[in-house]
């Protein structure tokens, strides 16, 4: 802060001149709010159209929107629908993507640092097909009554409540349904969360009640009390969880408080919204734009699956409390991470085999690559020609595959490979291999040809009929 300034105004201005002059593309903020401080935007919804509400709350959506002021009429309400330039609207719409480490040691430092990295960089594990959806009983609202049925919306994508979204696929995930709809009693326990956690799940989206110190049913005790190795990303619209200007929330302790958890969360850091006796809630709309934006539009960098998820949203920003959750939803982890979900399979490496062939001889070349989801590949060959392989595979990531080919032509030809995974996403062309063709020439093809052009210039035939 000695070089950006310690108010939120300078450190805005100090990420706006790295935008403009560096170009950046992500700003993860390191420090809890008596670090580095949030810019608390105030904002006023109508909960369901009808009902006023107004408050401040912590958003780190200033410091990605960076055109123009917050604050054009000068007065303490920060974030007002006239506070951009001239009085219109202000900025929505992100330069750079945001997330925050909420940490106040260095302990907390290294549980944030040692879980992003486990997760960008450990080796494939099915635990990353594993997607648990946690809805709880909301009240007697009708069909606003379970969270079960707002998730519901997001498995395999909805055109439900006039809108389409892309949800996530059920054939590529195991995904759970932890519902009180379906559970006995109507009551899933925090028991039955914490083993889950603790068993190994990639994402949890929760759609259920929650306050400052309280989520999923989990108090901050509990969170202190998993001792998962394998971290979850979480997407709560539970009221209050992200309020990290409250002392520790729930969101910092999943996150940075311990060395277990979860390595991001998104979360609100104020009241979560939904509608009465209708799915089409304000929270909603964001949760079912997120995974669209995963699943949909393949942005798999949390950060920018979360701007966009809002950016979404922007056609309706008045209705209700939508502009509310747009300033509310917070990330708590590495904006640049991305998404071990259908990720593509590494370039392979340029094709190995021999520089040089001889007219006609078939050679053969290999390659290899791995699937960071352990998904299996399959191989296409460029042969440099104009012709190529057809897909070859199924095999294991990490495993060899081997083709043949032979050209006819003398020449050059540069060979390259690609690779996909079962589930369609493919990889960028390898590197060629140089490959000199043919090596020898056809002695008798080549007196053939001097003979037929002695015949045809001096009527001497250079070949007796027995040698040809």
């Amino acid at each position: 802060l000695d070089e950006t300034g310690d108010t939120p105004e300078d450190i805005r201005d100090y990420i706006r001149n790295a935008y403009l002059s560096m170009g950046i593309e992500y700003v993860l903020i390191g420090g809890d709010d008596d670090v580095v401080p949030a810019k608390m935007l105030w904002v006023y919804g109508l909960d369901e159209n009808t009902t006023p509400y107004q408050t401040f709350m912590p958003s780190d959506l200033y410091y990605g929107c960076l055109d123009g002021t917050y604050n054009y009429d000068g007065d303490d309400r920060w974030g007002e629908p006239t506070d951009g330039e001239g009085g219109h609207d202000v900025d929505l719409i992100a330069e750079v993507y945001v997330g925050r480490a909420c940490v106040g040691d260095k302990t907390e430092v290294n549980n944030f640092v040692d879980k992003t990295i486990e997760y960008m960089s450990a080796d494939a594990d099915p635990y990353l097909k594993k997607i648990l959806l946690a809805g709880e009983y909301l009240g007697d609202y009708g069909v606003a009554s379970w969270g079960g049925n707002y998730l519901d919306q997001i498995i395999d994508g909805s055109n439900l409540d006039g809108y389409t979204t892309v949800g996530i696929p059920s054939a590529k995930f195991n995904i759970e349904k932890m519902y009180d709809r379906d559970w006995q009693n109507n009551y899933w326990t925090k028991e039955d969360m914490m083993s889950r956690i603790e068993s190994g799940e990639h994402v949890i989206q929760h759609d259920g009640h929650s306050s400052y110190e309280y989520n999923m049913k989990m108090v901050t005790d509990d969170v202190e009390n998993l001792d998962n190795t394998k971290y979850c990303f979480i997407y709560s619209n539970g009221c209050m969880s992200g309020g990290f200007d409250h002392g520790d929330c729930m969101a910092e302790y999943f996150t940075v408080k311990t060395s277990h958890g979860a390595f991001a969360a998104i979360m609100n850091a104020r009241y979560g919204w939904f509608w009465s006796f209708s799915t089409d809630g304000d929270s909603q709309r964001f949760v079912r734009e997120f995974w669209d934006a995963v699943f949909g539009e393949s942005i798999h960098g949390i950060g920018a699956a979360n701007q966009d998820s809002k950016e979404d949203n922007l056609y309706i920003i008045n209705r209700s409390c939508i502009r509310w959750t747009y300033y509310e939803l917070n990330l708590f982890g590495d904006p640049s991470v991305e998404f071990r979900i259908n990720n593509a399979p590494d370039k392979p490496a340029a094709p190995s085999g021999p520089s040089q062939a001889k007219a006609g001889e078939e050679c053969t070349y290999t390659a290899v690559t791995t699937d960071i989801e352990g998904d299996k590949i399959y191989y296409m060959f460029d042969w440099g020609d104009g012709s190529m392989s057809d897909w070859l595979g199924p095999y294991d990531s990490g495993q060899e595959v081997s083709a043949s080919h032979s050209w006819e032509k003398r020449g050059y030809y540069n060979i390259k490979v690609k690779a996909k995974d079962v589930n369609g996403a493919e990889s960028d062309w390898s590197e060629p291999l140089r490959v000199r063709a043919p090596k020898a020439y056809d002695a008798l093809s080549l007196l053939e040809r001097i003979n037929e052009w002695l015949i045809s210039l001096f009527g001497i035939e250079l070949m007796p009929l027995p040698f040809k």
